[in-house]
């Protein structure tokens, strides 16, 4: 795979589902705080339904951290 100058060197995978707040907070920033820098973030919102979990994963989104890419994905009906 070739890796253009704008693709950054390591991508980071965390899922979330149902978490409190206050530890999604805590480990995003774990991430975000590292001294390497050139990584993508991606958190994987795994069908969440409390509204504290999607709230704070919105407002972390909402940050405006280029790295950070939120996907939520849908529960089963």
């Amino acid at each position: 795979m070739n890796q253009t100058p704008s693709s950054p060197r390591i991508s980071v995978l965390m899922t979330v589902y149902n978490e409190r707040p206050d530890w999604i907070r805590r480990a995003v920033d774990s991430v975000l705080n590292q001294t390497f820098d050139d990584f993508e973030f991606i958190i994987i919102d795994d069908g969440s339904t409390e509204k504290d979990t999607l709230t704070e994963l919105e407002a972390i989104a909402a940050r405006g951290d280029a790295r950070v890419r939120l996907i939520h994905q849908k529960t089963p009906d």
